[in-house]
C-alpha cells in the first residue's frame, strides 16, 4: 500500500523536506511497482485460464452425442402416402423397403345404455366389473394381458354423471361418456383400445342383490354371452374389429391402429384403407445426428486450438506475447487432445481404427476438418461399425448376450462369458388339472403372494377352456389395487389343464406363495409347488460377476444381460474405448478438481498471494525507510537553521567591532 508523507514543520533553513524525501521515495518504491505488475499479470492469467477452461469444457460438450452408442445406430424413414400410413423406426432397425396394403381398419367397441330423463338420473349403487377380451362362438375369452378392474359406485355416485366419472378415473380400460340422443341421455362406453381381443364384458355386483335385471345398476351390466334383458343390458352399437393389412404380400391381422410388432423395430400407423395402390415404406441410416456431432467437435476443438495459440504465443506484428506465453500446462492440453485423436484404437480388427478413414482429419495448420463425403461413405458401409470408433461399446458374439453398459473403471478387452446358473421367475405350479368349471360361493375366491405381495381375486362363474381359464386368472390377478400399486404383475399358462402362475420378474426375490381360499384346490390341486425365482450366476472374463436378476456384473463394471434359461460358455463381449469415450475420459480429469485447470489456478492462486504477502512486507520497510529520511532531513533542516543563526550572530558582531575601529 502506499505510504502517506506526515506533515512536517515549515523549513527554516530553506530545505524542502518533503520535496526532497518524496523523490527519494518514489526511487525506492520502484520493486514494489515491478510486484504490482506481477501481480496484474497473475490475475490475468488466471482470466485466461478461466477462458481457456470453457473453450476445453465446451469440447466435452460436443462428444456427448457421440459417446452414445444409439446415435451410431439412429435411422429414418419415409412413407410414400403417410395420409394413410406413416412410420417410425427404433434405433438400430434395419434398413429395407417394404410394400403395405391396408384392407380394414381396427375399430373399438362401442356399448349404450338405454335412454334417461337427465345426467342426474339415478341408476343404482353397487360394483361395475369391468374386463376385455374375445368374444366368439358364445364364449368370453378373457384378455390375459388387459387386467380385470372393479369400478364401485357409492350412494355419492348414483347417478348417470357419477357413474361416467367413476369409470373414468378407475383406468380400466373403458372410456365413457354421456350423449343426448333426442329422446334422453345415454351412457355411451367405448374400449379405449381397438381390436377384438378388447370387447368388453361388464359385470355388476348390484346393491339391491339382482344381478342381472334391468334394474338398478344392473341396467349397465353386459356380458355377450347372457340373454337381453338378463345381464345383457347395454346395446352394441359398433363390434371391435382388428386391422387387415399385407406387408409385402403377406397377410397381417393386428387389434390395433398403430402396429409395433410386424415389423422389427417398425411401428406402423394406419389411418386409411389403400384403394389399389400400395404404400412404400422405406428405412434408411441416419447420419445427421453423428453429422452434427462431429461439427460441434471439429468446431469446438479449433476453437480451444486458436485461444491455446493466442494466449500462449507471441504475435509479430504487435510485437507482443501472449497472457499465457511459455506455459507448458496450456500447450500440454492441446496436445493431449491432438495426441488422442492422432493414435489408432486398437483391437478394431476389420472396422476403421482411426479418424482419417471415415474422413476427420487434421490439417496443415493444426485445424480439425471433416470430408462430408468420405463420412458419409463410411456411415452407410454397413460393414463399418462407427459406434465401436467412437463410443464405449461392448460387441457380444452370441445373440443370446446382450451388453448393458459399462464404467470408467471397464479396461478394454475380450470377456469370456460363461453362466453357471440362468436366471428364473418364481412360480406356484399346479399338482393336478383344473376344475375348468367356476360356480360363485363354491370356487370361485383365489389368494396368492407375488414378490411378497399379498392379493386375492373372485373370478367370473362359468365354464371354461383351460385357455380361457387362464386367461382370466391373469386378468383378474393383474387387476388387482395391490400388484398394481406395487408394479408387480403375473402370467397364468397352463399344459395339460395344469396351471402355472408365474412372476414376470426374474431374480432371487421373485415369488409366488400361499395360495388360499375356496378355489385354491379347484384351481392347482391339494400340492401346488413353489419355486424361488433365481439371479444369474456366472464369471465375466475368468472372474466371478455379481448376479442380479438377468444381470450380469463385474467389479469393474462391465455389465451383460443374459437372456437364455440354459447355462454354459456364450462366447465373448468385445469392449473397447473409442474417441468420445476416451476424449470424455480426458477431459473429465482436466477438469477435475485435482486436474490440470485446478491445479494451473491454484498455482497461480498461491503465487498472488505471495505476491501480496511480499508487497505488504515491503510497504512496511517503505513506511520504515521514510520515517527514517524524514527524521534525518529534519534533524540536517534544524542543524543548518542553527548554524545560520549563529553565522548571521557573528557577522552581526564582525560588523559592530569594524565600526567600533573606525
Amino acid at each position: 500500500m502506499a505510504v502517506s508523507a506526515p506533515t512536517s514543520a515549515t523549513s527554516t533553513s530553506g530545505i524542502d523536506v518533503n520535496s526532497i524525501v518524496s523523490q527519494l521515495m518514489q526511487v525506492e518504491r520502484r520493486p514494489l511497482q515491478a510486484m504490482q505488475a506481477k501481480q496484474n499479470s497473475l490475475q490475468s492469467k488466471i482470466s485466461a485460464f478461466g477462458s481457456l477452461k470453457s473453450s476445453y469444457s465446451a469440447i466435452g460438450d460436443a462428444l456427448a452425442k457421440l459417446k452414445a452408442p444409439d446415435s451410431f445406430k439412429a435411422v429414418s424413414t419415409t412413407s410414400s402416402d403417410p395420409a394413410v400410413v406413416s412410420a417410425t423406426a427404433a434405433a438400430g432397425t434395419t434398413p429395407g423397403s417394404y410394400s403395405i396394403e391396408v384392407t380394414r381398419l381396427a375399430l373399438a367397441q362401442k356399448l349404450a345404455s338405454g335412454a334417461f330423463s337427465g345426467v342426474d338420473s339415478p341408476i343404482g349403487t353397487g360394483t361395475l366389473n369391468i374386463q376385455l377380451g374375445t368374444f366368439a362362438v358364445g364364449i368370453f375369452t378373457a384378455n390375459g394381458d388387459k387386467p380385470a378392474l372393479s369400478v364401485a359406485i357409492s350412494a355419492g355416485q348414483n347417478s348417470l354423471s357419477g357413474v361416467r366419472d367413476a369409470i373414468n378415473r378407475a383406468g380400466s380400460g373403458v372410456r365413457a361418456s354421456i350423449v343426448n340422443d333426442g329422446s334422453g341421455y345415454r351412457l355411451a362406453l367405448s374400449s379405449t383400445d381397438t381390436g377384438t381381443a378388447n370387447s368388453m364384458r361388464i359385470t355388476v355386483a348390484d346393491d339391491d342383490a339382482n344381478h342381472l335385471d334391468n334394474a338398478g345398476l344392473s341396467k349397465l351390466a353386459y356380458d355377450p354371452a347372457a340373454a337381453v334383458g338378463n345381464g345383457k343390458n347395454l346395446e352394441q352399437k359398433s363390434a371391435a374389429v382388428d386391422a387387415s393389412l399385407t406387408i409385402d404380400g403377406v397377410s397381417v391381422t393386428k387389434s390395433s391402429n398403430t402396429i409395433a410388432d410386424a415389423l422389427p423395430g417398425i411401428t406402423l400407423t394406419l389411418s386409411k384403407t389403400t384403394t389399389g395402390t400400395p404404400v412404400s415404406v422405406s428405412v434408411t441410416p441416419d447420419a445427421s445426428t453423428v453429422k452434427n456431432a462431429l461439427d460441434a467437435l471439429v468446431a469446438t476443438f479449433n476453437s480451444f486450438q486458436s485461444s491455446v495459440r493466442s494466449l500462449t504465443g507471441f504475435n509479430a506484428s504487435t510485437k507482443t506475447a501472449g497472457l499465457l506465453s511459455g506455459d507448458a500446462a496450456a500447450r500440454g492440453l492441446l496436445g493431449a487432445l491432438k495426441s488422442t485423436l492422432a493414435s489408432p484404437i486398437p483391437g478394431l480388427t476389420g472396422n476403421p481404427s482411426n479418424l482419417s478413414q471415415i474422413g476427420l482429419s487434421f490439417q496443415q495448420n493444426g485445424s480439425l476438418a471433416l470430408d462430408t463425403a468420405k463420412f458419409s461413405a463410411s456411415f452407410a458401409d454397413p460393414n463399418v461399425n462407427m459406434a465401436r470408433l467412437f463410443a464405449a461399446v461392448g460387441v457380444p458374439s452370441d445373440t443370446r448376450v446382450q451388453y448393458s453398459g459399462a464404467t470408467d473403471a471397464t479396461a478394454s478387452g475380450s470377456y469370456a462369458i460363461n453362466v453357471t446358473q440362468a436366471a428364473a421367475r418364481g412360480n406356484l405350479a399346479g399338482s393336478s388339472a383344473a376344475n375348468l368349471t367356476i360356480s360363485g360361493g363354491i370356487n370361485d375366491t383365489l389368494g396368492v403372494s407375488v414378490n411378497g405381495i399379498g392379493t386375492s381375486v373372485t373370478l367370473a362363474p362359468g365354464t371354461y377352456t383351460a385357455d380361457s381359464l387362464a386367461a382370466e386368472l391373469q386378468s383378474r390377478l393383474n387387476g388387482t389395487a395391490a400388484l398394481r400399486n406395487a408394479g408387480v404383475s403375473i402370467a397364468v399358462t397352463q399344459s395339460a389343464g395344469i396351471l402355472t402362475i408365474g412372476s414376470n420378474t426374474y431374480g432371487s426375490a421373485s415369488n409366488v406363495t400361499s395360495a388360499s381360499g375356496n378355489a385354491a384346490l379347484d384351481l392347482l390341486g391339494a400340492s401346488p409347488t413353489a419355486a424361488a425365482g433365481a439371479d444369474v450366476a456366472g464369471t465375466i472374463g475368468g472372474s466371478a460377476a455379481t448376479g442380479t436378476g438377468r444381470t450380469l456384473k463385474t467389479t469393474s463394471g462391465l455389465a451383460i444381460a443374459v437372456n437364455t434359461t440354459t447355462t454354459g460358455a456364450f462366447g465373448t463381449v468385445e469392449f473397447n474405448r473409442g474417441y468420445a469415450s476416451r476424449l470424455s475420459g480426458l477431459i473429465a480429469g482436466a477438469l477435475d478438481s485435482s486436474g490440470a485447470f485446478a491445479n494451473r489456478s491454484d498455482g497461480l492462486t498461491r503465487s498472488i498471494k505471495d505476491n501480496q504477502v511480499q508487497q505488504d512486507r515491503f510497504n512496511g520497510r517503505l513506511a520504515q525507510l521514510e520515517a527514517g529520511m524524514r527524521r534525518q532531513y529534519t534533524a540536517l533542516d534544524s542543524m543548518l537553521s542553527s548554524m545560520n543563526t549563529t553565522s548571521t550572530y557573528l557577522t552581526q558582531q564582525i560588523s559592530a567591532m569594524q565600526a567600533q575601529s573606525r
